[in-house]
């Protein structure tokens, strides 16, 4: 019977986690913005999903233990350590990528108004083939990958998967 209301008490705190989540990513727009572009369903759902099965997998071994199964205790608590221990990684790579994002952001709209301050864009007017192609977003956008990319491998780097970061770390090098 404990057992049973641990699950009880573990889906209820999940489903509210989940509705925060939800609800929390759903007021910030990032939806909208992410969902136009791409061609895909609305990322708060997804995250949503993912502070539900979360919050169930950290009351796992509080279940498990109740039902004394001393074979599954071991693992259990060994995953839930590690996944705790990889939390504040991924709260630090999230970070990093958002500070990164914004100052490429800042930076691109400081380069494509520079640029086109210079007038910059008339030498692809003059051209039928380049009307359409303005060279100061182009640079703006060359400023902002040059900067985001950076950041993003430092993002990567945070979360300690060396095979992932190591070759960016290389290729960036």
């Amino acid at each position: 019977l404990l057992a049973l209301g641990l699950a009880l008490l573990a889906w209820i705190v999940a489903t509210v986690v989940r509705g925060l989540v939800n609800r929390g990513l759903m007021a910030t727009r990032l939806d909208d913005k992410l969902s136009a572009g791409a061609d895909m369903p609305p990322i708060s759902a997804n995250m949503g999903n993912v502070a539900y099965w979360l919050v169930l997998l950290l009351f796992l071994p509080a279940i498990v233990g109740v039902l004394q199964i001393d074979g599954l205790m071991g693992p259990l608590n060994t995953m839930a350590t590690d996944v705790m221990g990889m939390l504040p990684n991924i709260f630090v790579a999230i970070v990093i990528g958002v500070v990164g994002w914004v100052v490429a952001k800042v930076v691109r709209g400081l380069v494509t108004n520079l640029l086109a301050s210079t007038g910059i864009d008339r030498f692809s007017a003059r051209n039928e083939d380049t009307r359409d192609l303005q060279l100061s977003r182009l640079g703006g956008t060359l400023a902002f990958i040059l900067v985001f990319v950076p950041a993003l491998i430092a993002a990567l780097d945070a979360l300690r998967i060396t095979a992932i970061s190591q070759p960016l770390t290389h290729m960036l090098d």
